[in-house]
């Protein structure tokens, strides 16, 4: 059995505003990530690992 716990957060605005950029900053980096995996694949056919 897995449990899972939610818990609500309540930062002040600048913190808010913090969180939203780093979470803008991942989204965009996995977002290249996968580009870059899809293009290396249609024009090389090779897969692009962590390594």
């Amino acid at each position: 059995m897995v449990r899972t716990f939610k818990y609500r957060l309540y930062p002040p605005k600048a913190q808010e505003r913090r969180m939203f950029q780093v979470l803008e900053v991942c989204r965009n980096w996995y977002n290249m990530c996968l580009a870059e995996r899809k293009w290396a694949y249609q024009l090389e056919e090779r897969s692009v690992t962590k390594v």
